[in-house]
């Protein structure tokens, strides 16, 4: 965690016989309750993006994605929070 707004992360593997892969991305907390997240991946040079906001008691999530072979993907999630 760079500050309380803004996380970032990367990860590398590497298997025998094989070439590194890396993996990176951040999110930031844009407003209350409203996030941004981005990363890479070297694997399939693949970006991904998204955004998602907290309410009372769900979450709600989009995100895009891209791989070289199979082109744009897009999700959508909402989460409910059951105390």
């Amino acid at each position: 965690m760079l500050n309380n707004l803004l996380f970032a992360g990367a990860e590398a593997e590497m298997s025998s016989g094989g070439s590194m892969i890396l993996r990176m991305g951040f999110e930031y907390e844009a407003a209350k309750k409203f996030w941004i997240r981005s990363g890479f991946c070297t694997e399939y040079n693949s970006f991904s993006f998204g955004i998602g906001y907290l309410a009372k008691f769900v979450k709600i999530d989009f995100a895009f994605s891209t791989h070289e072979k199979l082109g744009i993907t897009s999700s959508a999630s909402l989460i409910f929070k059951i105390h």
